[in-house]
């Protein structure tokens, strides 16, 4: 009889890497764990789970470098792992330090590190980029003309002319200004350049404070030869405030706008326009009032339009007939970008959930599609084959094979490149990241067709039967997880959740629906990523969320899950807060002059109830309810906390401070906490207030922000370098986390349920998820929000400054097993016989068990709950 193989450290890491070429990512993991168990030292294990874990967004940069740097120095003379740690810094494209170590090593003769050598210096003889000019003024939009030796760089503000001199190897060396003129008035929006550049046509109007169109005018069309607005075009429809467009046919002499009404006139209305003589040439009316977005085809014969409802539909443009509709997005995302190849046979689409796309114009066949990998901005090669997706770094990628051919993080483009010839590319840049100064940067190509020693795929190309089958298995999947779960076969459940997210094309909302009901009964492991979902816009003051899991924004109810509004209140108000049980919504109403109200909304109807009167005599900013819900405390730049009665709808104690109140909270010992600070001051002081005699006690300062627990018996606290938690019934204070960056600023930080983890945002724009168990930081974000709002069950994060942005969080669940009890839910227990003291059984298992579920206790089982709170209730807890 053979003996049973007895796996080695080197045979299980062998498997993970067989199970992630299967799209296994789960067994990898445990074969790695298995292997560092058996030997922890194990070289090629570390290094293969840490580069898995970082492509993946599981560890940040410095976590990487940090582990593959110690490995190196701590076995110096190890030619594996230099070889390991070099493929490292090749992939992060850090030339300088591949450069170094091949020098201290002695290795430039080494034949086997030649293709190495040969990247280096190609890397080192010609820098990525160079800047041309730094004076650029008008950087909106880019345009090539005179055969590509001239570019016209203008913007709302003007126009400017640059002449390129191009070398005898085909590559712009020098770029010098020829012309520059600012309009007259400043215009609402750029629409298009002629192919020869001699004309520019801009939207004359106004924009609101958000940068969007408030009262469209006319379509200027401006002479850059003689420097003047030689035709003004004007329709109805330029006023509304929906998608517009233009373009120039091929022989520059007629202009084509296209512009929808408002409701009322919602039908496209898309004129010809004479450029010499301005007279309208002819009308055509477009029936789609859905726009997203919009483009024209090359020659302008044929208009593209994306809708709100996931399609794009191709009009031609002499008799407003629709060519074709494509269906683009399963889940009916907005379309947001639009890109006909240069010969006009094939679109490029990308919707809101950065899902790429390719199809045929004329019968509408997909091409291609990648599922994810593609940053905020994305800009094509005229070949049509190539593309550069720029996030917060740049990837260029091959669109025949879904293969990132070269990241770079050494520039960030924010305006359209122009691929002028095969071996460079001009774009606009700021010098530094927030810098309002421009310059035209020069991209050298040739660094990017090299073959990098590793080469990575963001999703496999898939054909539409290979699609269809796809969503059949996906469909098959979905059904199975929804048994086991009614079954409450949970670890069954994750399994088959699994098979769900290794599959490249998914239904987003459909998965994530599955995947939180799956963790209403799991705990949480770790975490599997965070993800932008999508940029919410201009952000208002403050977000919310309610007890339910929806969100409030601009006086709306929104169901992130089903990505739809539930119902509104009152585009007024700009800072929110729910009563505990969800019954209310307080709203500061900003309409108003000083002293401001707060109104109050029933929750579920929208209703408007009633409000307080002559809340303070300056901005509030914070709001919150007492556990009870019985009271309201509200905090002031008028230098005052104020606790309002909610009942009787009047001020029952004032608090004043010698600064400015920028957070409020109760506790659970009848006493309240402000946080005060100075006008642009970063730290504050953190107050205790007793409310029967105003007494305060000083519990802290240097505090940026405070957030606290379900049942107001903690704090965290952001600080210099880090997170302090004050516990508010004994006063103690203790550091639990600091940041491997002292420079690292936290503005705001929120508690996960169940209290171990924690989410923060704050200074240099980094997003930090934190256990608050070991005292670090599990993983950073970019992400330049200042505030934070926390899904109730942890899955989601809205995250604001000037703009605000939805963050996915996908949490790691393990099910260990159903229990009866666990202490850690006795706070929520507590807090439910404090709102509820009289409610029955059948009352307490539709409240309590949905929302202990939602707080990460869903594993401890309905009848061990019910015990306990009968328990409790016969305590008479009050």
């Amino acid at each position: 009889m053979s003996k049973a193989v007895v796996d080695t450290a080197a045979t299980l890491n062998n498997k993970a890497l067989s199970y992630l070429d299967m799209e296994m990512p789960y067994e990898a993991e445990k074969c790695w764990a298995k292997a560092l168990l058996k030997q922890p030292d194990h070289l090629d294990s570390i290094f293969n789970k840490t580069l898995y874990l970082w492509r993946n967004a599981q560890i940040d940069d410095m976590q990487v470098i940090d582990t593959i740097q110690n490995m190196y120095e701590n076995n110096p003379d190890d030619s594996h792992i230099l070889w390991l740690y070099i493929n490292l810094c090749m992939e992060l494209r850090d030339y300088q330090t591949v450069a170094q170590l091949i020098k201290e090593k002695g290795l430039w003769n080494d034949k086997r590190y030649d293709s190495l050598i040969r990247i280096v210096q190609l890397a080192g003889n010609k820098p990525v980029y160079r800047v041309l000019s730094d004076e650029v003024l008008y950087a909106g939009q880019l345009h090539f003309a005179n055969k590509n030796t001239l570019i016209i760089s203008y913007s709302d503000k003007g126009f400017e002319k640059w002449a390129i001199e191009i070398s005898s190897g085909g590559v712009a060396e020098k770029i010098r200004n020829v012309d520059r003129y600012e309009w007259e008035w400043e215009q609402a929006a750029v629409l298009c350049c002629s192919d020869n550049g001699k004309y520019i046509a801009t939207l004359e109007g106004e924009t609101d404070e958000y940068g969007r169109l408030a009262n469209g005018h006319a379509v200027c069309l401006w002479d850059t030869d003689r420097r003047q607005c030689s035709s003004r075009f004007v329709s109805p429809l330029f006023s509304s405030h929906k998608v517009k467009g233009a373009c120039f046919h091929t022989d520059d002499k007629r202009l084509i706008t296209v512009a929808w009404g408002n409701e009322k006139n919602s039908v496209g209305e898309l004129k010809t326009w004479e450029v010499d003589s301005g007279t309208c040439l002819h009308t055509i009316f477009i029936d789609e009032i859905n726009s997203s977005v919009l483009l024209f085809a090359p020659g302008a014969e044929v208009l593209a339009i994306g809708t709100r409802d996931g399609a794009v539909k191709l009009f031609d443009t002499r008799t407003g007939a629709l060519l074709t509709k494509i269906d683009v997005s399963d889940r009916k995302a907005d379309i947001q970008i639009l890109h006909f190849t240069s010969d006009g046979q094939y679109l490029n689409v990308v919707d809101v959930d950065n899902v790429f796309t390719q199809w045929h114009c004329t019968d509408g066949k997909l091409r291609y599609k990648y599922a994810y990998g593609f940053g905020k901005n994305i800009h094509f090669f005229p070949d049509g084959k190539h593309i550069c997706s720029v996030s917060s770094d740049c990837k260029w990628i091959d669109i025949a094979t879904g293969q990132c051919i070269h990241t770079s993080n050494e520039y960030l483009p924010e305006s359209g490149l122009l691929y002028a010839g095969k071996e460079y590319a001009l774009a606009i840049a700021a010098k530094q990241l927030g810098d309002s100064h421009r310059s035209i940067i020069l991209i050298n190509l040739p660094v990017y067709k090299n073959e990098f020693p590793v080469r990575w795929s963001l999703s496999r190309v898939a054909g539409t039967q290979e699609m269809q089958d796809q969503k059949r298995r996906f469909n098959q999947l979905v059904a199975e997880v929804k048994t086991c779960i009614q079954k409450k076969e949970i670890k069954t459940a994750l399994k088959y959740m699994e098979k769900v997210f290794n599959m490249p094309f998914v239904h987003r909302p459909i998965r994530h629906k599955l995947y939180d009901e799956i963790g209403r009964y799991c705990r949480v492991r770790g975490l599997r990523a965070l993800v932008q979902e999508k940029d919410a816009g201009p952000a208002s003051h403050h977000y919310a969320f309610n007890p339910e899991g929806y969100v409030i924004s601009n006086g709306w109810l929104y169901d992130i899950i089903n990505d739809k509004y539930v119902h509104k209140f009152d585009e007024s108000l700009i800072l929110y807060t729910f009563s505990p049980d969800n019954t209310y919504v307080f709203g500061v109403d900003q309409t108003n002059k000083y002293p401001l109200s707060v109104n109050v909304f029933d929750t579920h109807t929208g209703k408007y109830l009633f409000k307080f009167e002559n809340v303070h005599d300056k901005s509030i900013n914070a709001l919150t309810v007492s556990t009870n819900g019985k009271h309201l405390l509200s905090g002031s730049d008028d230098k005052t906390a104020k606790l309002w009665n909610i009942q009787k709808r009047k001020c029952i104690h004032t608090f004043r401070h010698e600064h400015e109140v920028k957070n409020v909270f109760f506790d659970p010992n009848a006493t309240i906490v402000t946080l005060s600070m100075a006008p642009n001051h970063k730290q504050g002081e953190l107050i205790l207030w007793q409310i029967r005699d105003e007494k305060m006690q000083l519990l802290g300062k240097q505090v940026s922000c405070a957030y606290p627990n379900y049942n107001n018996s903690k704090l965290l606290l952001g600080v210099a370098g880090g997170i302090e938690q004050i516990d508010l019934q004994t006063l103690e204070t203790n550091f639990i986390c600091r940041h491997k960056n002292p420079h690292y600023r936290i503005s705001d930080v929120c508690f996960f349920p169940g209290e171990r983890y924690a989410l923060s945002v704050g200074y240099p724009g980094w997003i930090c998820y934190w256990d608050l168990n070991v005292g670090k930081c599990l993983l950073s974000y970019k992400n330049e929000g200042l505030r934070l709002s926390l899904h109730p069950a942890g899955n989601y994060a809205i995250t604001y400054a000037d703009n605000c942005s939805l963050i996915r969080i996908d949490p790691l669940y393990e099910f260990s097993g159903w229990a009866d009890w666990h202490e850690g839910a006795r706070p929520y227990l507590e807090h439910f016989l404090l709102l509820y003291p009289d409610c029955t059984k059948n009352d307490a298992e539709k409240i309590l068990i949905p929302e202990l579920q939602r707080q990460g206790y869903g594993w401890l089982t309905t009848e061990g709950i019910l015990s306990q709170w009968e328990r409790m209730k016969n305590c008479k807890y009050k």
